[in-house]
């Protein structure tokens, strides 16, 4: 007996709409229904539903063929990641499978503290090597064509042909002239830096950590609100889990979906006195 037609009926009755998003820049969103499994009671923080424990839900083979972890999945609302995919139990026909999921999505925030020269994470982008450096050096000078700030300890960064991740040590260089000169490091250069090699940070003040992603509803474009602004939720136990000690603020910087937004204000819903969860408003650029 086919029992797929029966199953495509049943998610069609008790199915949400659903979309899955694969992996990677350029990634083409796959609607289909799914039906939820369990993962404990939702709490409603303003327009997002969180739902704090992991969450298991049904999908058929027909409409996802071939879901991976590390995708995204929208359910209903409410923005999940898949951890996990395996075959449904007592399914011999082999028509569904099962994704386990957590709640939110992966964001970097970036909590940027003082300023001016004493600014970390310091501005800028398009940084280089400043001047080439042999292999075996313990320090490497590095430049943008407009930065400023510090770099300090525990700041990591990658160069150009050379998979080694290096991390900046002592007291930290303050720019000069858009340059980090003699900026100590460890380990020691792997292989000679070439002169105009990129160099591609990740500070210490990055922290990556689940959140959920909404859009601003149109009655709510007034005041602070502006076209094209989003707004995240982050539990305060993804910030304790990522290791960020300081509150989010206006200021900081957060990177999803592979753009850059910076945080126009930052607002703690408390329970029992303490902060539960954080509801960021971003702004691009």
């Amino acid at each position: 007996m086919d029992f797929a037609p029966h199953m495509a009926r049943l998610f069609h009755l008790r199915g949400r709409a659903s979309s899955y998003l694969a992996p990677g820049i350029g990634a083409r969103p796959v609607e289909f229904q799914a039906i939820r499994q369990g993962g404990g009671q939702r709490i409603m923080l303003g327009p997002i539903k969180v739902s704090p424990e992991k969450t298991l839900f049904h999908v058929l083979r027909s409409e996802l063929a071939e879901p991976e972890p590390g995708a995204a999945l929208e359910w209903d609302g409410e923005c999940f990641t898949i951890d996990a995919v395996q075959p449904v139990e007592r399914d011999a026909d082999g028509l569904m499978w099962e994704l386990d999921c957590s709640w939110g999505l992966d964001i970097v925030l970036r909590s940027a503290i003082g300023s001016g020269t004493n600014q970390s994470p310091p501005q800028g982008s398009g940084f280089t090597i400043a001047a080439a450096a042999l292999g075996g050096s313990g320090s490497v000078a590095i430049k943008a064509g407009f930065t400023v700030g510090k770099l300090v300890a525990g700041d990591k960064f990658t160069i150009a042909g050379d998979a080694t991740a290096y991390t900046v040590t002592g007291p930290g260089v303050a720019a000069a002239s858009n340059q980090f000169g003699a900026v100590p490091i460890t380990p020691a250069l792997a292989v000679n830096a070439a002169l105009g090699a990129a160099v591609t940070f990740d500070f210490a003040r990055d922290y990556v950590l689940r959140a959920a992603i909404a859009n601003y509803t149109q009655d709510e474009y007034a005041g602070t609100v502006q076209m094209g602004d989003r707004r995240i939720v982050a539990l305060q136990s993804a910030l304790d889990q990522a290791g960020m000690t300081d509150a989010p603020k206006a200021g900081d910087r957060v990177t999803l979906e592979n753009q850059t937004f910076s945080t126009v204000s930052a607002m703690a819903t408390y329970q029992a006195g303490e902060p539960y969860a954080w509801e960021l408003q971003l702004r691009r650029g």
